[in-house]
């Protein structure tokens, strides 16, 4: 026992499981009957549990990975304070939102801004969780790229579901686009971990709506400060996104679609219509002439007949009958020689055969 660990120390060693050295121990030529009367065990799964055992494992232990659902406290604190930033961006938009109540008897632009936000936010919901989705099997590329079409399909929807809302005052439109483009940046930025240039684009939006509680801030300022953290926000998310990546395979997939032909598609036209071979060029102008002799009443040959007019392999060929054959107009003379001379009797189109008369001297025709 010990000369064998010894002489397979180097395999038993990397094993990271008994029935590993037992497949080294059978393709040895090692037989459950040499086993039993050399090492005294029941069979090779047996020698190789007390090999594992005896042997101590000489390979490297794996280092201690990151645990990918431990999240720091400070993180969840940052992300908690980003998601109610924004909200003070109707401190600084509130003057510019004033109006009648609407038909609802809700302040002006509820409905415009209601519509706008809820439409970005189920779709960037869904954008998120798809791209997080791509990042759990550890494709980043494809998680730039989801967020690279949907992000923007996302702030055209918001914006198309807010002009869409009949009524409010003017301005509810333009600050529910700015709303639509700002949920779209940021879904990106937070799904790729730029929780803290995210923070950063909020601050100018921040500081002037706490700025507007001591002091009456004009319209131009107001509207500069949501522009700029609005600007901020995109820039940043457009920096994260591979645009060259996208681009590149934009035109790619639109010089597919240029040179494109049936076949070469998603639809299978081969599994439809047959196999290749049944479409390569065929008949006497490619090569292959056709076979000499046939007959008429012979099938086609094969070089001559398009696919859909073949006989199946499977079943032999159907052959027409042969033609009908019309007896010779003397096949019609009685065998005596008697000769009635009447049409009748020598074309094939009369009714019956020539028959003898009654005396037995002549013929007569049904």
């Amino acid at each position: 026992m010990d000369e064998l660990a010894e002489r397979l120390d180097v395999f038993i060693g990397a094993a990271v499981h008994p029935d590993e050295i037992a497949a080294i121990l059978e393709s040895d030529g090692m037989t459950d009957e040499y086993i039993r009367l050399t090492y005294g065990r029941h069979d090779s799964f047996g020698l190789a549990e007390e090999l594992y055992a005896r042997v101590p494992r000489s390979y490297p232990e794996p280092g201690a990975a990151p645990d990918p659902w431990k999240v720091s406290l400070t993180a969840c604190l940052l992300r908690g304070v980003i998601f109610a930033l924004p909200g003070l961006a109707y401190l600084l938009g509130a003057p510019l939102l004033d109006g009648p109540p609407d038909r609802l008897g809700l302040p002006a632009g509820t409905l415009t801004l209601l519509a706008g936000a809820l439409i970005g936010w189920v779709w960037d919901q869904t954008l998120s969780h798809r791209a997080y989705s791509w990042l759990g099997l550890g494709d980043r590329p494809a998680a730039g790229r989801t967020l690279l079409v949907g992000a923007p399909a996302g702030s055209l929807l918001g914006t198309a579901a807010a002009m869409a809302v009949p009524g409010g005052p003017p301005f509810s439109c333009a600050f529910a686009a700015g709303q639509a483009l700002y949920v779209g940046a940021a879904t990106v930025l937070l799904v790729l971990g730029r929780e803290r240039m995210l923070l950063a684009a909020l601050g100018p939006m921040a500081a002037g709506a706490l700025l507007v509680l001591f002091v009456d801030l004009p319209v131009q300022v107001r509207v500069a400060l949501l522009v700029v953290s609005l600007l901020a926000a995109c820039t940043l998310a457009v920096r994260e996104l591979p645009l060259a990546d996208g681009l590149r395979a934009a035109v790619q997939r639109i010089r597919g679609w240029a040179v494109r032909r049936p076949g070469k598609g998603p639809v299978r036209w081969r599994m439809l219509r047959g196999a290749e071979e049944e479409f390569a060029p065929r008949g006497p102008g490619s090569g292959t002439p056709c076979p000499t002799g046939s007959s008429a009443s012979a099938p086609a040959c094969s070089c001559c007949t398009p696919p859909w007019a073949r006989c199946s392999p499977a079943a032999p060929p159907k052959r027409s009958p042969p033609p009908r054959r019309w007896p010779s107009p003397s096949a019609w003379v009685p065998p005596n020689g008697c000769s009635t001379g009447s049409a009748a009797a020598a074309s094939p189109g009369s009714r019956g055969p020539a028959r003898r008369g009654p005396s037995g001297g002549g013929c007569s025709a049904r």
